[in-house]
């Protein structure tokens, strides 16, 4: 009978939580342009223990008109990304307790509007937080306040990755030129080094 008390306690105390939890993502994925989507925590009843009387899952849609469904099943790589972001927001009395947080290419499976959303959420996060953001999207990189650049190269059996400091806004804008049009020639990328050098404006 006190294990079945206890469970109960933990099972409202969950519940709270969960409804919490569901508004403030909701809220969230909506400024990630995910405005449709629901998040749900599902509880599987199971044989009390000291772990509780239920089995938490996560069930998710991104689409309206859609069932619900597990996580793990149906989030595509972007709406993953963009699902941790939120958490890291959501939580920002743990997350002020991480020195340094490493978010490796949150933008996966992302262009276009949905890109931008996730640029400018990083930024707010990064005003209060140390960030290191490992990216592929200039629209991303230009949210940074420092840049590294890293590549790789085969030296003997190995493949080592050298960082290169971007100091200036000069060797910024170059970079980020290159890794938005796949051009090299100083020339050719006239275009987009003008796009790069507007986009890091705002964000110097």
């Amino acid at each position: 009978a006190e294990v079945e008390s206890l469970c109960l306690a933990l099972t409202d105390k969950r519940r709270a939580v969960a409804q919490e939890l569901q508004q403030g993502l909701a809220k969230e994925l909506a400024e990630l342009e995910l405005p449709h989507a629901r998040f749900e925590v599902a509880f599987e009843p199971i044989e009390p223990s000291a772990h509780g009387a239920e089995r938490i899952g996560f069930l998710f849609c991104a689409n309206p008109g859609e069932p619900l469904r597990p996580l793990q099943q149906i989030a595509s790589g972007g709406e993953l990304a963009r699902i941790l972001l939120a958490l890291k927001v959501l939580n920002p009395s743990k997350t002020s307790q991480t020195p340094v947080i490493l978010l490796d290419e949150a933008d996966t499976g992302m262009s276009g509007v949905a890109l931008r959303a996730v640029a400018e959420k990083l930024a707010w996060l990064g005003r209060d937080h140390q960030l290191l953001v490992v990216t592929h999207q200039p629209l991303v990189a230009c949210q940074g306040r420092q840049h590294l650049h890293l590549t790789k190269a085969v030296v003997g059996q190995s493949v080592q990755v050298m960082p290169q400091w971007l100091a200036t806004p000069a060797a910024r804008v170059d970079v980020l030129s290159r890794l938005a049009s796949g051009l090299e020639g100083q020339d050719e990328n006239l275009a987009a080094q003008a796009f790069m050098a507007q986009l890091l404006n705002p964000a110097s």
